[in-house]
């Protein structure tokens, strides 16, 4: 089992939980292409762009596990794969094979926390009551 990462705001992170959608032309790194994170255990670039930040969303992953060390990405991604490419990005790829991610968890960082207000609070304090009991199913939208 891999532990997947994908950083994000706190306010993407409540919308994704709460409407059970990732969309992924509006919340990655680039759009269109999949989910972007990190693999916990894997060094992680400092200087990557990302568009929200303050929150993220904890995957458990079960597929494959590719390591592409400084290949690029390949044109045709195989199916139910996690992709890994240097230092910079891990991807989830949305593909129509790919319908449901399982998050396990999500951490909410304190710079972020100050600054969103009570409802998102409540909202936040209930998705984690909510994940504490089991996973939940998101599905991917590309």
């Amino acid at each position: 089992m891999i532990q997947f990462n994908h950083v994000c705001s706190p306010q993407s992170l409540i919308s994704i939980l709460k409407n059970g959608q990732f969309n992924i032309h509006q919340d990655s790194i680039y759009g269109g292409i999949g989910i972007y994170g990190f693999i916990e255990g894997y060094p992680v670039c400092p200087n990557q762009r990302i568009v929200g930040r303050g929150a993220e969303l904890v995957i458990e992953w079960e597929g494959d596990f590719i390591d592409l060390g400084t290949k690029p990405l390949p044109i045709s991604l195989n199916p139910n794969s996690i992709y890994r490419q240097g230092a910079s990005r891990s991807i989830i790829p949305a593909l129509p094979s790919l319908t449901n991610i399982k998050v396990i968890d999500f951490t909410i960082h304190d710079f972020a926390l100050r600054k969103i207000g009570m409802r998102d609070r409540v909202r936040l304090h209930r998705l984690r009551l909510k994940l504490s009991k089991h996973p939940i199913l998101v599905n991917v939208a590309a």
